[in-house]
């Protein structure tokens, strides 16, 4: 048998005992390990090893990368490769590290973005860090994006067949069906608002919508079994390994909801200390101050998100999406007035805006006008006739004129469509 180089040069790495150093921060950090068996752990320790020696690895925007950080991305990254024998993502060449998201320009696109991570096709990957200055857990975070933009890189989509070669044509036409019937499932929830346990933007499109099955798959598989078990199981197909058995945590999140709560707060405090370094470079970021403004709404701050919105305005002042975000801002501040005139510039510059004439019509009632809301909350239901908010405002607006049987009837199909399946 012929070996090449490259397999000459792996032998040799691999005789070396692996670190004791690395061998703590896979268990501190890359908490999927305490699930595997020993040679599931040893078969983890080559990947990471041949990933740290073979990859060029890169600190940028003034980061310092250290084993830590390189030990913990490649560790997630093993994670994957587990049920793909012998493959170490081959095309990969270079893992940049940036800490908490970095700025990118596109000559298609005038408008700047932060991002947290981007895989390229000629071998470059982009990752974030976060650092352990918060009470939040920086390393889930890190998990997220890694196993998102290593997802790219085995993009069912893409490629022919698995990098293990155990899927052959028939079978990957079989997961790409479940996929795409998932994706479309997947959008509808994501349009109605729908609670499910896959992130919104996986609705994009079909790639965007692997890699975040991917960070579920392997983040939250009995969650993702338990909702989506056809999901599960393609993605289980693909990557060889049955994520909701093999990943067993010890670790689980907390279920009350008080702690989850804590969990999701301290999530968009990591968001917004990355948004804020961001517009802190770049003061004229207007899509920062669009991100960080939602976050501050979700994080239950809508003064700081009214000011958020209002420099996105200053910005771009036709962007719809900003008078949308600063009228809910002014709308739990107790500014109704104020909050309609916004929602109704969103909808003078967006017809199709079936939210802010919801909204405006739950501004309405608030200004103790139940008939502009009714004619409001009745004009966004023929944009979009299963909007929930639009149900519940006219509900609410035909219950003070005392239309009892018509309020409850709304209501009831806001439930139905609020409902997960």
């Amino acid at each position: 048998m012929v070996f090449s180089s490259r397999d000459d040069r792996r032998r040799r790495l691999l005789s070396r005992p692996f670190p004791g150093a690395w061998d703590d921060v896979l268990e501190r950090n890359v908490w999927h390990v305490e699930c595997l068996a020993p040679a599931e752990r040893e078969a983890l320790r080559r990947a990471v090893a041949i990933l740290l020696a073979e990859k060029s690895w890169e600190g940028c925007g003034g980061l310092e990368l250290d084993d830590e950080m390189r030990v913990t991305i490649a560790g997630f990254a093993a994670v994957m490769a587990l049920g793909f024998e012998g493959f170490y993502f081959d095309g990969l060449r270079t893992i940049l590290v940036y800490p908490g998201g970095f700025i990118v320009e596109r000559e298609s696109s005038p408008e700047k973005e932060h991002l947290l991570g981007e895989a390229h096709e000629d071998g470059l990957v982009i990752v974030s860090w976060w650092d352990g200055d918060s009470d939040s857990d920086p390393v889930l975070r890190v998990a997220e994006v890694v196993f998102h933009e290593f997802a790219h890189l085995v993009d069912i989509n893409d490629l022919s067949g698995d990098p293990a070669g155990r899927v052959d044509a028939a079978a990957r036409r079989e997961i790409l069906a479940v996929l795409e019937e998932e994706h479309a499932r997947h959008a509808e929830n994501a349009r109605r608002e729908t609670p499910t346990v896959l992130p919104y933007y996986g609705a994009l499109d079909r790639r965007e919508f692997f890699a975040v099955a991917t960070e579920c798959f392997f983040l939250e598989p009995a969650e993702l079994r338990e909702e989506r078990p056809r999901l599960h199981d393609a993605l289980a197909r693909w990557y060889g390994q049955d994520a909701a058995e093999r990943y067993r945590f010890d670790r689980e999140p907390p279920d009350d909801s008080e702690d989850a709560e804590t969990i999701e707060r301290e999530e968009l405090e990591l968001e917004i200390d990355g948004l804020t370094r961001a517009i802190e470079e770049h003061p004229d970021f207007a899509d920062a101050y669009r991100q960080r403004g939602w976050a501050y709404l979700d994080l239950g701050d809508p003064a700081a998100a009214a000011a958020d919105f209002t420099t996105l305005l200053d910005l771009a002042p036709d962007d719809d999406e900003g008078f949308h975000g600063r009228g809910q801002a002014r709308y739990h501040l107790g500014e109704h007035a104020a909050a309609a005139d916004d929602f109704g510039a969103a909808v003078r510059l967006n017809d199709g805006d079936a939210a802010s004439l919801a909204w405006r019509g739950l501004c309405h009632l608030e200004l103790g006008n139940p008939d502009a809301a009714i004619a409001d909350a009745t004009a966004a239901l023929r944009r979009d006739p299963e909007l929930p908010l639009a149900y519940r405002a006219r509900s609410r607006a035909l219950e003070k004129l005392g239309r009892h049987e018509e309020a409850t009837r709304d209501a009831n199909r806001a439930d139905e469509l609020d409902t997960s399946d």
